[in-house]
C-alpha cells in the first residue's frame, strides 16, 4: 500500500510485530509513506493516520516505510482553529504568556516550554468541581497532570493564538532488547503530544515534562520477550525464505554456545526437526513465563471490558477514546464517582511508578464488578 506520494528511497524501514489491541490503528514512526501488510484493505484519515479495515484478533506483522520530514498542511485547516467560547480565561492566560511574540514558532515554543517547566507530571489527579472545566482546573488550580492534560492545554492555547493545532496519540519511547537488537514498545509508553501548523507544515511539540522513571525489566524478562518474538517470527510466521535460514541454535545471555556446523536434512526429517525446534522454543517460553510477573494483564483486561460495557449502554466510545473520555461518558450515564476511581486506579497501574498494592487491586476488581 502506498500512503504518501513520496519516494521511499530514504524512508526508515521498520519490521513491526504488534500484539492484539483494541484498536484498528496501524502504528509506525513519523509519517507512514508505505506499508507491506497482509490485509485486504486499509484507509487513512485527513490527519495522515493509517487504519486497518477492521480490528485484528491476532498479532499483526508488517513492514512500514516512514518519513520523518514535517508534512505540509492542507488548505482546509479551519477545523484545527476551533476554540470553545467558554474558555475565555485560558485565552487571556495565553495572551499573557505570548505577549511581545510575533511568529508562530515563537508562540508555540513559549507555550510548550511554559507548560513543561511550570507544571508537575503525575497520574494522581483529582476531579474538578462541576463549575470548572477540566483543563482550566489543570492550568489554574492543580497544575498537575499527565500527557493528555498537557497536550489538550497546549492545543487549546495554540488555537487561541491563531495557530492550527491537533492532539496526536500513540506511543513514545521504548526499550532496546539487548538480546534481539530490537525495540520493545509497551502499553506504558502510550503518550499524547501536539502538532501545530508552522510555516505551512505540521510541526511536533511535546509539552509534557519527563515522567518518573519506571523500574527497568529484569534480564530474564527481556530474554522471555526475545524468545516470544522468535517464536512468532520463525514458527507462527514462518515463510519460505525463513525455511532456508533455519536457526541452528539458541544462545542464552550468560552462555556462549559455538555455532553448529551446517547440517543437510532432506524430506520428512526436515519437517521433524522443524517441529522439534519449535516445540523446544514453545516449552522454554512456557516455563520461563511461569516466573514472570504480569503487571498490566488484569487491569487492561478489566478496563477493556468496562469500555465495552459502556458502549453497550450507549456511550460514545471509539478506538481513540482516552481514559478522560471514558470518565466523561460514564458520568453522562450516571456512574461518575466510581468510574473516576476505577480509571484513576487503571492509570496508576498502567503508567505509575510502582505496582498496585493488594488492597488497590481488590478495590479495582470490586469497582469493575459493581459498574457492570
Amino acid at each position: 500500500f502506498v500512503i504518501l506520494p513520496v519516494s521511499l528511497d530514504n524512508a526508515i524501514v521498520q519490521k513491526i510485530f504488534i500484539e492484539p489491541i483494541d484498536s484498528d490503528v496501524i502504528f509506525g514512526l513519523g509519517s507512514i509513506a508505505g506499508i507491506e501488510i497482509d490485509l485486504r484493505a486499509m484507509f487513512t484519515d485527513g490527519a495522515g493516520a493509517v487504519f486497518a479495515q477492521e480490528k485484528s484478533p491476532k498479532r499483526l506483522a508488517y513492514t512500514a516505510y516512514s518519513v520523518l520530514e514535517e508534512q505540509p498542511a492542507s488548505d482546509n485547516i479551519s477545523d484545527y482553529l476551533q476554540f470553545p467560547s467558554n474558555l475565555k480565561k485560558i485565552g487571556e492566560f495565553t495572551d499573557e504568556i505570548t505577549k511581545n511574540l510575533n511568529t508562530g514558532i515563537e508562540k508555540a515554543s513559549k507555550i510548550e516550554n511554559y507548560l513543561k517547566t511550570n507544571y508537575k507530571y503525575s497520574l494522581k489527579t483529582s476531579p474538578p468541581t462541576a463549575s470548572i472545566n477540566l483543563i482550566e482546573n489543570f492550568l489554574f488550580n492543580s497544575k498537575t497532570g499527565y500527557c493528555e492534560h498537557y497536550a489538550t492545554a497546549m492545543a487549546i492555547m495554540l488555537r487561541h493564538a491563531g495557530i492550527p493545532s491537533r492532539i496526536v496519540t500513540g506511543f513514545a519511547g521504548g526499550e532496546r532488547n539487548k538480546y534481539g537488537g530490537y525495540i520493545i514498545v509497551r502499553q506504558s509508553d502510550a503518550h499524547s503530544w501536539v502538532e501545530a501548523v508552522i510555516d505551512g507544515k505540521w510541526k511536533r511539540f511535546d509539552p509534557t515534562p519527563p515522567a518518573p522513571q519506571l523500574k527497568m525489566p529484569s534480564l530474564i524478562s527481556l530474554y522471555i520477550d526475545y524468545l516470544r518474538l522468535k517464536w512468532y517470527r520463525y514458527v507462527v510466521n514462518f515463510s519460505s525464505s525463513d525455511q532456508k535460514n533455519l536457526i541452528s541454535y539458541i544462545s542464552m545471555p550468560f552462555v556462549k554456545i559455538p555455532k553448529m556446523p551446517e547440517i543437510r536434512i532432506d524430506g520428512l526429517k526436515a519437517i521433524f526437526y522443524i517441529f522439534l525446534i519449535a516445540g523446544f522454543i514453545a516449552i522454554t517460553i512456557f516455563l520461563l513465563s511461569r516466573i514472570k510477573i504480569r503487571r498490566y494483564g488484569f487491569v487492561t483486561a478489566d478496563y477493556m471490558r468496562f469500555r465495552r460495557y459502556l458502549k453497550r449502554k450507549g456511550a460514545k466510545i471509539t478506538t481513540s477514546s482516552t481514559p478522560s473520555d471514558i470518565t466523561k461518558e460514564a458520568s453522562r450515564l450516571g456512574m461518575s464517582e466510581k468510574a473516576f476511581e476505577f480509571i484513576r486506579l487503571y492509570e496508576m497501574a498502567r503508567f505509575g511508578e510502582k505496582e498496585l498494592s493488594s488492597d488497590q487491586k481488590e478495590r479495582y476488581k470490586s469497582i469493575n464488578k459493581n459498574l457492570r
